[in-house]
């Protein structure tokens, strides 16, 4: 593999969208991609994975992915690229 995958999404966690700023995952155990994020209880949240190569970026597929954070703990989301 040579690509990266990134994740962004809709609150600044997952900076709001910026495909310059996305969050790199990490391919230590590919082909499982995983990154960790901190993000605010009980809230809406829409993400999708990129590719950026050389500066073109590729979008996941819509619709977006989409969950509400719980109220304590941790969630994993188990996702396949689209």
């Amino acid at each position: 593999f040579l690509e990266n995958i990134y994740l962004t999404g809709s609150v600044g966690a997952l900076t709001d969208w910026s495909t310059t700023d996305a969050i790199l995952m990490s391919s230590a155990d590919y082909p499982i991609w995983s990154t960790a994020v901190t993000l605010l209880a009980e809230t809406d949240i829409q993400y999708k994975y990129i590719i950026v190569d050389n500066g073109d970026v590729t979008w996941e597929s819509d619709p977006n992915n989409e969950f509400t954070t719980a109220t304590s703990g941790i969630t994993t989301r188990n996702d396949v690229w689209r």
